[in-house]
């Protein structure tokens, strides 16, 4: 039974890693909305970014979007463009990608110096982790299953 039920110390690390993210993420989440919104207060250069985004995005995705809407789409965007960018090893793609390329914009606005390694060190030992499961993964339909994996 031992031999059916053995978890390579690579795998079970991924599966601590996420549970214990998950046990994390609520207040990650937290600290991330009150920063958008301090930024939305008194950074007019996020606020226009988001503006565009926004309207870009009620144009071309879904007119019934609202800026909570965006605000999550902006926290996603942080936490998990390094994990695509690891998965797919495409940064042609975030540029050449109408919103991941308009988000980055938006994120450049505020997310850097102390905020940014302030949120990164926080979730960094579960991005190693992550990433090196992340690395292993070869082909497309692997891909697709491990990033549904680490999204539920």
């Amino acid at each position: 039974m031992q031999f059916v039920n053995f978890q390579p110390a690579e795998v079970r690390n991924f599966y601590v890693a996420i549970e214990q993210f998950k046990e994390n993420l609520p207040q990650l989440l937290h600290d991330l909305r009150a920063e958008i919104a301090k930024q939305a207060h008194e950074n007019p250069t996020f606020r226009q970014a988001r503006k565009t985004f926004f309207d870009m995005c009620n144009d071309s995705i879904n007119p019934y979007l609202v800026m909570d809407d965006i605000r999550e789409m902006i926290i996603q965007h942080i936490l998990t463009k390094d994990i695509f960018m690891t998965v797919f090893d495409e940064s042609q793609y975030h540029r050449e990608n109408n919103i991941a390329h308009e988000l980055d914009k938006i994120v450049g606005t505020f997310f850097h110096g102390t905020i940014k390694r302030n949120i990164l060190n926080r979730i960094d030992h579960y991005y190693k982790v992550i990433k090196a499961k992340a690395s292993h993964v070869s082909n497309h339909h692997d891909k697709q299953k491990f990033l549904k994996a680490l999204y539920e």
